[in-house]
C-alpha cells in the first residue's frame, strides 16, 4: 500500500513537471525573425527580441522602410500591441502611436488579424 502511494506521488510530480516544461509563454515563442511569403511588391520581416523590442522592415520595390519599437502581448486575449518609435523625419505628425493585432501563433507560423476581422493582415513564417 505504501509503495503504491509513493509511486503515485512520483508519477504525479513527473506529470506536473512535464506539463510545466511543455507550456511555454507566447512571448518566448514570439522571439525570433518572421517573414511574409509575399507574392506582391511588399515583403515584411519582423524581429521580436527577448527584451520586448521589435524591428519591422517593409521591403518595397523602391527600398526598405524600417520601424523599431517595443511590443506587449496579452496572452489571454491573444492580442499584440506594438509601440513604434516616433520617426524623426515625420514633420507632420502622421506616425502612429501604436499598432494592434489579434494573433494566432504556432511554432512555425504567426498570423496577424485586425481586431474584429477573420481576414489575416499578415501571415508570417519563422525564419530559420
Amino acid at each position: 500500500m505504501r509503495l503504491i502511494r509513493v509511486i503515485s506521488v512520483a508519477l504525479l510530480l513527473a506529470l506536473v513537471m512535464c506539463l510545466t516544461a511543455c507550456g511555454s509563454s507566447d512571448k518566448k515563442k514570439f522571439v525570433g525573425t518572421w517573414v511574409t511569403d509575399s507574392k506582391f511588391d511588399e515583403q515584411v520581416t519582423v524581429t521580436f527580441n527577448e527584451d520586448g523590442t521589435f524591428k519591422w522592415v517593409r521591403n518595397l520595390t523602391l527600398g526598405a522602410v524600417e520601424t523599431t519599437g517595443k511590443f506587449e502581448l496579452d496572452e489571454k486575449e491573444k492580442y499584440l500591441t506594438m509601440y513604434p518609435n516616433r520617426n524623426p523625419d515625420d514633420t507632420i505628425g502622421t506616425s502612429e502611436n501604436e499598432w494592434g493585432f489579434r494573433y494566432v501563433l504556432d511554432s512555425e507560423y504567426l498570423t496577424f488579424y485586425k481586431m474584429y476581422s477573420e481576414e489575416p493582415v499578415y501571415a508570417l513564417r519563422r525564419q530559420k
